[in-house]
């Protein structure tokens, strides 16, 4: 599940460019770390409820979800937009945790 209890304005990400992590984890939801992420957070359905009002593929907290600019609650929106979310959470990991799957607290179960 996605825990992020606040995330100031100031510092949402919208772009990540780093090099020492493999380019496809931070460009697409579409590889097998994502897969696995999705398959444990919520056996790969978009349209999971949680502990509300977490939900959706990635498990997302309703804070995590707002703070990033997304509106509604996260297993209402479609895929794409789950995706979207996914990889701006990591993007805002990755610079201020140093790991983009920090957030997860399935990643130890995928090996990241």
């Amino acid at each position: 599940m996605v825990r992020v209890e606040h995330l100031p304005s100031s510092t949402l990400v919208t772009s990540s460019t780093t090099s020492s992590v493999p380019l496809s984890d931070a460009t697409s939801t579409n590889t097998p770390d994502w897969a696995c992420i999705r398959l444990k957070e919520s056996n790969d359905n978009y349209r999971a409820s949680g502990d509300e009002p977490d939900g959706g593929a990635y498990q997302a907290s309703e804070t995590a979800w707002l703070s990033m600019g997304f509106s509604g609650v996260p297993n209402e929106a479609p895929p794409a937009v789950q995706n979207a979310f996914a990889l701006k959470l990591y993007a805002w990991a990755l610079k201020y945790e140093g790991n983009g799957f920090a957030p997860w607290q399935t990643a130890p179960l995928c090996g990241l």
